[in-house]
Formats: structure tokens, C-alpha cells, sequence
């Protein structure tokens, strides 16, 4: 599944790691990313990201 990166959030709490959040659009299925900056500085809006989903049995 594919999909788009149509916003990134700066969180200026004051740590010393800044902290961000990745927002990304699946075709009407929405997810958020946040973690470090140094993690998530790949991150660019409007390009294109890939999800691997896999059902795992407990």
C-alpha cells in the first residue's frame, strides 16, 4: 500500500531532542508518525511512502 505525505509537525516542548510528526495519507486511511527528528528527517511533503502490512496470529 502506498501513500502521501501531506503534512510535518515541529514539537518545540523545550527537550533536548526535538521532536516531530509525520502525517500521511493512505486513500482516506491516515497515519502519524512521531519520534526524533534525527529518525524521521527523511521525511519530505508530498513524496510518496510505502506500508507493509502482515496479520500475525497470536
Amino acid at each position: 500500500m502506498f501513500g502521501r505525505v501531506y503534512r510535518i509537525e515541529g514539537d518545540d516542548s523545550g527537550s533536548d531532542g526535538s521532536r516531530i510528526a509525520a502525517y500521511a495519507s493512505f486513500g482516506g486511511l491516515l497515519m502519524r508518525l512521531k519520534g526524533e527528528a534525527f529518525n524521521l528527517h527523511g521525511f519530505e511533503l508530498d513524496s510518496n511512502i510505502y506500508l507493509l502490512i502482515k496479520k500475525v496470529e497470536f
